[in-house]
């Protein structure tokens, strides 16, 4: 009988073994994998995301023009609205 507990006994520790054996096991590339996630997680926060939306015309068309050819047009209308705005007082 002592002979059959002492196997039990080692059984028992046998699988109590094996157990700890395959968690380690299983356990390690759990953590490897969530440490590669982690890493591409990390990596995909850091990189900036552009995101472009369409112009406006209003954009669209300051862009095409240009600031500067735009502000010079606006300068010639008012300067030829003051012109005749004066000549027609004159009159």
């Amino acid at each position: 009988m002592s002979k059959e507990k002492f196997r039990d006994t080692n059984k028992s520790h046998y699988q109590e073994e094996l157990v700890e054996r395959l968690q380690q096991k299983y356990d390690s590339i759990f953590n490897a994998q969530r440490e590669e996630y982690n890493a591409i997680i990390n990596r995909l926060e850091q990189t900036p995301v552009v995101v472009e939306k369409p112009l406006t015309k209003w954009q669209q068309f300051r862009q095409d023009v240009g600031s500067v050819a735009l502000g010079i047009g606006f300068a010639a209308i008012i300067y030829i609205i003051v012109w005749l705005i004066r000549k027609l007082k004159r009159k």
